[in-house]
């Protein structure tokens, strides 16, 4: 292949300068989510996090107060894709820098297959972790290709893992990014719906993804696993590619985060049933942004007070990518993402 002349590679630098997207946030800190304790167990398990999931415990748990669930992906690798927690070595509002390991949640089968899309919810004194689970014995009993699974963590040990939520028809649906989540009609579990298996398939048209809603009797976590309720529709931009998701409340509303599968850029959507988002175009980030922050494969966002903090991947070289964290006052965010519409 001819290379390009370097007047036409100056040309698309430049161009590419112009015509950067504008962001509502700049990049943040890098975290320093601990690694070496985490290859001694398997050094295979890389340098490379995704799908953050980070929540703030007001009172504490297990001695802390910032927990987290990330997955190692190394160059792609989803045999090692599995749910690692974390807590945070501090304790204010202020997210820590350093992040220390618990431990694996979920390892990696002997038949094979993979463990992604962490989420954490604390309550009734058990740290909950969600994740999907894709093509393992487990899914091979109850549903086929992929099931959402779960255990919680009591500050000393894991519980055995448990069917969370079937995926109601593998031949029709993908479920994936489950999240643990309180609307305003209780405990549910969403989860990203696909109308087709494999729609992204070559010359087949997309299907717009939406959220699937769980419920569970009685509203009490103990009774999984989660029973499928409904379809919400989102309201997002044409054409925009809706894959990976996150939720919060605050401020008497609900927000969602999302990414789209290559990970260049990541929405914020507002709700009030905690259910239904409608999602501002301009992206909080973008690859092509003001600072070009790549590979956001899943963000997380945590709200205390009119603080909002939001937990991304950034790739920072090949095969390293690292945890992001950018802070912002959420009131001075929703006021210059409402001017951009």
């Amino acid at each position: 292949m001819r290379l390009l002349s370097l007047p036409n590679r100056v040309f698309r630098k430049i161009s590419s300068f112009l015509f950067r997207k504008k962001t509502a946030l700049r990049l943040g800190n890098e975290l320093n989510v601990d690694t070496l304790a985490l290859n001694r167990i398997n050094p295979n398990y890389g340098d490379w996090f995704v799908h953050p999931c980070v929540r703030y415990i007001e009172q504490g748990f297990a001695g802390h107060k910032w927990w987290m669930v990330v997955t190692p992906y190394p160059n792609g690798n989803s045999k090692y894709e599995n749910p690692v927690l974390y807590f945070g070595e501090g304790e204010t509002e202020e997210p820590p820098i350093n992040w220390t390991m618990v431990g694996v949640v979920q390892d990696t089968h002997p038949e094979g297959g993979y463990n992604a899309d962490g989420n954490i919810l604390y309550i009734d004194g058990k740290l909950w972790v969600i994740w999907k689970e894709n093509d393992t014995n487990n899914t091979r009993k109850e549903s086929g290709n992929r099931v959402i699974m779960g255990c919680y963590y009591d500050g000393n040990s894991f519980s055995k893992p448990q069917v969370f939520a079937h995926n109601p028809d593998d031949k029709s649906m993908y479920l994936a990014a489950p999240v643990l989540y309180e609307t305003k009609d209780g405990l549910k579990m969403l989860g990203v719906y696909s109308p087709v298996m494999g729609d992204n398939i070559p010359g087949k048209e997309k299907k717009p993804r939406s959220i699937a809603v769980f419920g569970v009797r009685e509203n009490e976590i103990k009774n999984t696993p989660f029973d499928f309720e409904l379809i919400a529709e989102q309201s997002y931009y044409k054409g925009f590619d809706f894959w990976h998701i996150d939720c919060f409340a605050g401020n008497g509303k609900h927000y969602c985060l999302v990414t789209p599968e290559s990970g260049n850029e990541i929405l914020l959507g507002e709700s009030v049933d905690g259910k239904s988002y409608s999602f501002f175009d301009t992206p909080l980030l973008h690859a092509n942004g003001r600072d070009r922050v790549t590979y956001m494969y899943k963000p997380s966002g945590v709200l205390i007070g009119n603080r909002f903090h939001l937990f991304y991947p950034h790739r920072l070289k090949e095969g390293k990518v690292h945890i992001f964290c950018t802070s912002v006052d959420f009131d001075k965010l929703l006021k210059s993402l409402d001017k951009c519409q």
